[in-house]
């Protein structure tokens, strides 16, 4: 969360509305933000326990994603930022969907699967270091 919470607390102060869109984890994780809008998902996080597991992950992003959409339709938001992982895939989709310009960040050493998947299609991939692999 500490990437996401740097850029959202910079924007803040720079006068923009900011909403962090997390999983439950992310949301167990206390922070200074406050002001800023916060939506929790359920999505689930990777797909375990064989194809039951696969089946169930793919219907939870799924209708986060529609949730995310509904959301993005209603308040349409400039951009989104995603930060990588499977919390972030919903949000991302649903802008990638809607035509919302969207940047991604990696602050991994190797790109992870969520960004190396949405990669093509964003505006920015911001990289934390010189030489991530995968990108």
């Amino acid at each position: 969360m500490m990437p996401a919470e740097a850029v959202a607390d910079v924007l803040v102060q720079d006068g923009y509305r900011v909403s962090l869109i997390t999983d439950i984890r992310g949301d167990n994780i206390k922070n200074a933000l406050v002001d800023t809008d916060r939506f929790v998902l359920k999505t689930s996080s990777y797909a375990t326990g064989g194809i039951v597991g696969r089946i169930k992950a793919l219907i939870s992003v799924a209708r986060s994603t529609l949730q995310m959409r509904k959301l993005f339709k209603k308040d349409r938001p400039t951009v989104v930022v995603g930060f990588g992982g499977y919390p972030s895939l919903p949000a991302v989709l649903a802008a990638r969907n809607l035509g919302i310009p969207f940047v991604l960040h990696e602050q991994n050493a190797v790109l992870g699967r969520v960004n190396r998947f949405l990669a093509e299609d964003a505006r920015v991939l911001a990289l934390s270091m010189p030489d991530t692999e995968k990108v």
